[in-house]
């Protein structure tokens, strides 16, 4: 039966009240999230600055989805400074460290943000587009209590960041090193709710950018294939000269490299240009081609 899906926002005392409510959220929480343990439910419960968005059936009202949120900054100009330069490191502020320390915006602290810490959907109902509905309901809803930016940390897997690229967030660090659980570097993403945040963001997007092609040849030489496509197709918006075309001298060397001519060592910083050039901006696919994987 087709239903229409209404999203609400719930706060703590609501879910100390309502167990059934409770469990179903936790429920779609651990079907949906390799990392919801019981310390999940203590921080659904008793979590300072935390609340939970829900997705259910108009008719039915059971939950489908869910997505715990962290309210996070709010710091004076000088805690920020001290964030920025590393002498400062607060409890359960994770976007504002990592906006001011990896980021590198030394005013970032002192911006409002809500953190999407897990979200989840039923995993029958996965690919229909509820996440997004839920996702554009947070951020318009935070948007009216005055925020600065919506932000998530996730692990750099192609299919994930897709899903938040299409939701609109801005893609500004991917880290050095691989996750445990995961294997997969982290990345950090944001939704700006203010356009004056906009340049700064555009700023760190393209150092993000530059450090994560330089991270390539060291770091993450590893990185699967889907995960750097789709993290270098974030670029969009940016330009980078070197990057879109090739010298003459530089098609030559090219060229010469194709035919046998010269070793690949002559030639490898000229296929980065060429290989960078290639995927960003680049649509999202499930499946890259071999030619693709190949190039990576």
């Amino acid at each position: 039966e087709q239903q229409d899906y209404i999203i609400k926002k719930i706060d703590q005392d609501t879910l100390l009240m309502d167990e059934e409510l409770l469990s179903q959220i936790f429920e779609i929480l651990v079907m949906a999230h390799y990392q919801t343990t019981p310390n999940t439910l203590a921080q659904l419960l008793d979590a300072p600055n935390t609340a939970v968005y829900i997705l259910q059936g108009d008719n039915d009202k059971v939950v489908r989805g869910a997505a715990l949120i962290s309210y996070e900054g709010g710091f004076t100009a000088e805690e920020s400074t001290r964030m920025f330069m590393g002498k400062f490191r607060p409890y359960a502020n994770m976007l504002a460290e990592m906006m001011t320390r990896m980021v590198g915006i030394e005013t970032a602290a002192e911006w409002k943000a809500a953190r999407i810490v897990r979200i989840a959907i039923h995993p029958d109902m996965q690919g229909v587009g509820l996440g997004s509905k839920l996702v554009n309901e947070i951020i318009a809803q935070e948007t009216a209590n005055a925020l600065h930016y919506v932000g998530v940390g996730c692990g750099a897997d192609g299919m994930v960041l897709q899903f938040w690229k299409k939701c609109g967030f801005q893609l500004l660090h991917v880290g050095s090193k691989y996750g445990a659980a995961s294997g997969l570097p982290s990345a950090l993403l944001v939704h700006p709710l203010k356009p004056e945040l906009q340049p700064l963001l555009e700023d760190a997007g393209k150092h993000c950018f530059q450090l994560f092609v330089h991270q390539l040849t060291e770091e993450l030489q590893l990185l699967d294939p889907q995960s750097v496509i789709t993290l270098l197709s974030y670029h969009q918006g940016c330009t980078y000269t070197a990057f879109e075309q090739l010298t003459p001298f530089e098609w030559k060397m090219l060229a010469s490299y194709i035919w046998g001519g010269r070793g690949y060592d002559s030639v490898s910083s000229i296929l980065q240009k060429v290989t960078v050039c290639m995927f960003a901006n680049r649509q999202y696919q499930s499946d890259p081609s071999g030619d693709d994987v190949l190039l990576v």
